[in-house]
């Protein structure tokens, strides 16, 4: 057998593993397509979006932002994208680094999100279920949307902030009232109000930073709190062996899914 014949045959060989390979894809998704549609009658029925808590803060949240929009139960990379490392600016990364960002982000929501009503969001809100919400979940989430420039917090029915603080620490009104007071009272140029202009927005990202984090100040002390508690920490504050404890960066996101209970079975109004 010559050098030739054994290079035809080689390639007869990856010829035909390559169809082969070909038809069983073809066949899985065929056989999956086949089995989706051959459910009958699905085992599922209609629940509510929000549980009742999560209806009371909503009721609240659309008060307090009448001139916005709060939305339900938004994945966060529904409103985010990608960044070019390098400067900053939309677009421009790898496939394969875009699809790592995007499994990082999938199953990541918050319960309310508040937008303009031209659809740019302004700050998130979450309601803790009856399982809590863990340290890793508010601190995770926290950063992710700071580096987005959008608010986030926690709101408890039992204790919601004043409507005033939550615009302040979503909006930086404090700031533009008092920018717009100063305005009003000196006039000027044009190119006075622009400087007055760029002095409002970096004002506005200061007050909204200091209102957000006074606003916080509670829930970052509450949840190592609750850890505390469930870990065991004795009165000298002995903990568990760390070995013992899950990992920290292991996050699980949970929804309401597979706990019907925490559902709010009544129609919203």
């Amino acid at each position: 057998m010559n050098l030739t014949t054994l290079l035809m045959t080689g390639l007869d060989v990856a010829i035909g593993l390559l169809l082969g390979a070909l038809i069983c894809v073809w066949w899985l998704r065929r056989k999956a397509g086949v089995e989706l549609r051959s459910v009958g009658k699905w085992p599922l029925g209609p629940r509510g979006l929000v549980t009742t808590h999560e209806h009371e803060v909503w009721t609240w949240l659309r008060h307090t932002f009448h001139d916005h929009v709060v939305l339900v139960k938004i994945p966060v990379q529904r409103f985010t994208t990608p960044l070019d490392r390098g400067n900053g600016k939309r677009g421009g990364r790898g496939q394969a680094q875009s699809k790592q960002l995007l499994e990082l982000l999938t199953g990541i929501y918050t319960t309310f999100t508040v937008s303009t009503t031209d659809g740019k969001v302004v700050g998130c809100v979450d309601v803790p279920g009856k399982r809590g919400l863990s340290q890793d979940d508010f601190e995770v989430k926290e950063a992710l949307l700071a580096d987005c420039g959008i608010a986030y917090t926690v709101v408890r029915g039992v204790q919601l902030p004043t409507s005033i603080a939550m615009r302040a620490a979503f909006l930086g009104e404090s700031a533009v009232e008092q920018v717009r007071a100063f305005r009003e009272t000196r006039g000027g140029d044009s190119s006075f109000n622009a400087e007055v202009d760029a002095f409002t927005r970096q004002k506005m990202k200061t007050a909204k930073l200091v209102a957000l984090k006074e606003l916080n100040k509670d829930e970052q002390q509450r949840i190592p709190a609750a850890l505390d508690r469930k870990a065991g920490v004795g009165a000298q504050g002995a903990v568990p062996n760390k070995a013992d404890q899950p990992d920290r960066l292991a996050v699980q996101w949970e929804d309401s899914f597979i706990h019907p209970a925490d559902t709010r079975p009544a129609r919203l109004e």
